[in-house]
């Protein structure tokens, strides 16, 4: 009976938020066709939304002007400096579908895809982004609809009519919640308002699940693309680059070597010199259904891209019984606190200008006696190490692993762990304000 309710609960990976109201819209493409739950972030105030099914947004802010960046995985990034006044405000937007370029590429005839290069560079790099974030406060906006389209005569015959959900019907659920989260896997949850006619809503909470990491190995049994083996489990494939800004996005097609429910298929967007996401479009076959997620990244602050909005959607099939569920989350970030004892050995600007001039300060600072201790020692080499390696030209495989686990030690050494973004146990939830509910 609840077979869609656990798909929901058990795969959302949610995160997000807002309210709506002073300003709104429709996006869509050229030809008036909708672009259904695109991004709309707030640079200003790191709030982050998204449009509905129908292309329609709306979010409420305080008058003034604003830097807005419409995004949606597929369509070229529109920032906008829009004015908001004392009453609603409509903004339309209009999408252009995003060409990607191909790079100038030399083949050979054993030469490997590009692909391969740029995921070895994120790979390495999965550990740190994995463990960048040490503290945050967010605002999260949840919404969610359900529709049963068949049960079998057995779930009829065995379920409590009561509580069994009508096939046909449109079941929604909305919430705004405070949530709070500590590394490595501290999580709060305060529901501020909650209004929900999903069956048993009362006893499950998808939030449980909202910090979930795609830079992590894996999620329950699903193997992720930045897993440290993930090319024994996948091909990649480069499909091209558009420009974010001064950004170069590459698009990174995900392919299953195999037929398997613990393999993912879909993309990547994984940016040049940070080798961070940016975004991704991804399915899964589970024993329940298929499962398709989305997350669009921003810039929440230097250097730090967080998941500003996500789109679940669940087509669930299990032993006859059929049904769809969809889940818009939306994040405002109140506060972010970086883990400030974690360096990114890569080329982000401010990195390799701090390296120059440390370099420079140890020549004049050499002695004939090296009097650090073994672990700052350790730590030195362990940082050069993956610089050097950061700055090939090309990575093998073996340098591949090599720079995950010289990262995974660094997080290590800083006491956090390679799963500080992966809640656990430690969730506490209470809810503050109203439980609501729709009536059908």
């Amino acid at each position: 009976m609840r077979f869609i309710l656990f798909l929901t609960f058990s795969l959302s990976l949610i995160y997000h938020n807002t309210q709506a109201q002073s300003l709104n819209g429709k996006i869509a493409e050229q030809n008036g066709t909708a672009v259904p739950y695109a991004t709309v972030y707030i640079k200003e105030i790191k709030l982050g939304t998204t449009s509905n099914e129908f292309g329609v947004y709306e979010v409420k802010l305080e008058p003034g002007n604003y830097s807005v960046v419409f995004q949606s995985i597929g369509y070229e990034t529109v920032e906008e400096i829009v004015s908001v006044g004392p009453s609603a405000t409509r903004h339309n937007v209009t999408m252009k579908v995003k060409p990607y370029q191909i790079a100038a590429v030399r083949i050979t005839p054993n030469s490997e895809d590009p692909a391969y290069g740029i995921m070895r560079r994120a790979i390495g790099m999965a550990p740190f982004y994995q463990n960048q974030v040490a503290a945050f406060k967010a605002e999260v906006y949840l919404k969610g609809s359900m529709k049963i389209k068949k049960f079998t005569w057995i779930v009829r015959k065995m379920a409590d009519k009561d509580e069994l959900p009508k096939v046909g019907v449109v079941y929604l659920s909305e919430s705004l919640n405070n949530v709070t989260f500590t590394a490595p896997d501290k999580f709060k949850q305060e529901v501020k308002y909650l209004r929900s006619n999903f069956p048993n809503s009362d006893s499950d909470d998808p939030m449980g699940f909202i910090n979930a990491s795609f830079y992590q190995p894996k999620v329950g049994e699903i193997i992720l693309p930045l897993a440290p083996y993930a090319f024994n489990h996948y091909k990649f494939t480069y499909e091209g680059f558009n420009m974010e800004g001064d950004v170069v996005v590459n698009k990174i097609k995900v392919t299953p070597r195999r037929k398997s429910k613990q393999l993912v298929a879909g993309y990547l967007y994984i940016a040049d010199n940070f080798w961070n996401l940016h975004g991704l479009d991804l399915t899964v076959e589970t024993l329940f259904g298929t499962v398709r997620m989305q997350q669009n990244f921003g810039e929440v602050e230097k250097n730090v891209w967080l998941p500003v909005s996500h789109y679940f959607e669940i087509a669930g099939k299990f032993m006859g019984n059929e049904g769809d569920v969809k889940y818009t989350a939306s994040v405002k970030y109140k506060e972010v606190a970086e883990n400030k004892s974690l360096k990114p050995p890569t080329s982000f600007p401010e990195v390799n200008t701090a390296m120059a001039e440390g370099k420079r300060e140890k020549k004049s600072e050499k002695t004939t006696v090296d009097l650090k201790p073994k672990a700052a020692v350790k730590a030195e080499k362990r940082q050069a190490k993956m610089q050097e390696l950061m700055e090939k030209e090309t990575l093998t495989n073996r340098e591949m692993f090599q720079l995950s686990q010289l990262m995974g030690k660094e997080v290590k050494a800083k006491d956090t762990t390679t799963q500080s973004l992966e809640i656990k146990s430690r969730h506490e939830c209470k809810i503050q304000l109203t439980n609501a509910t729709w009536v059908n």
